[in-house]
């Protein structure tokens, strides 16, 4: 069967949509995005063009664009990262797949994010948390950085991997022992 194109697809949306998922042949199957950041803005409505305060979420795989999460999205992310708190989704993985709703009287393919933390690949290596070399706890996502950036950005500026209050602390005892000599 030739594969065919979504009419969604050629009417471009900046947010990801169903149709996104529509693989051509009418089939929609899921994705394993990691969530880059999730933060609130302001999106125009097209149909009111009025703007609204919307949650976004971005994904570190390019190839995707941002979401907007809706209520019910945001509690199945809150169960499949174990966060209710936005701050804590970076770097976390999620699957989203599609759902058939009855909207404005008619059947679309809504994103659903599934309540569920994805199972890595069979063959997908293991990956551990970075851990502080200092106080020795994991490295937690701050402000959209996912702990592994800010593992990855202390390592070059302390030469060591740093948790963000152990970061303040070594960037303390810079200034003091640059103001010493």
């Amino acid at each position: 069967m030739n594969e065919r194109t979504h009419w969604r697809k050629i009417v471009e949306s900046d947010y990801l949509a169903g149709a996104d998922l529509d693989d051509g042949q009418g089939n929609h199957p899921a994705i394993v995005v990691t969530i880059a950041n999730a933060k609130q803005e302001m999106v125009m409505d097209p149909g009111t063009k009025k703007q609204e305060s919307c949650l976004i979420l971005k994904f570190q795989e390019a190839k995707y664009k941002p979401m907007i999460c809706n209520a019910t999205n945001a509690k199945a992310i809150s169960k499949a990262t174990g966060s209710e708190y936005i701050q804590d989704w970076a770097g976390k993985k999620i699957t989203i797949g599609t759902e058939r709703v009855k909207a404005f009287g008619e059947l679309w393919d809504a994103l659903r994010v599934r309540p569920i933390t994805p199972k890595p690949a069979a063959d997908a290596p293991v990956q551990s948390a970075p851990v502080c070399a200092d106080c020795k706890q994991e490295i937690q996502a701050h402000e959209g950085a996912s702990g592994a950036a800010i593992a990855a950005a202390t390592q070059k500026k302390y030469n060591r991997p740093l948790c963000m209050d152990c970061a303040a602390k070594a960037k303390q005892a810079a200034e003091e022992q640059a103001n010493a000599n």
